[in-house]
């Protein structure tokens, strides 16, 4: 999410490292985060799972949930995503 998301500064705080910006991550620090991430514990989900996605979200963008909805279904997880386009004029 890091690298895709409009607040990576936030991603990096709530991995527990200081807050810096425009900082690059090391690679023990992707390590931690990979660590943290919901897809480390999909094997894990037993329950049904809906995801409501918004094309124009800039705080977790919809290939996030896009890519998690695939690694539900690829273990029969009851998964419904609802992805919402928005339009702005």
């Amino acid at each position: 999410m890091f690298a895709v998301t409009d607040i990576p500064d936030w991603v990096m705080v709530e991995c527990g490292f200081p807050y810096q910006a425009d900082i690059v991550p090391s690679g023990d620090q992707l390590i931690k985060m990979a660590a943290a991430s919901p897809s480390r514990w999909i094997d894990n989900v037993k329950a049904d799972v809906l995801l409501l996605v918004g094309s124009k979200d800039l705080r977790v963008p919809p290939s996030q949930s896009i890519y998690y909805y695939k690694l539900l279904k690829a273990r029969q997880v009851n998964v419904k995503l609802v992805y919402l386009f928005v339009y702005f004029c």
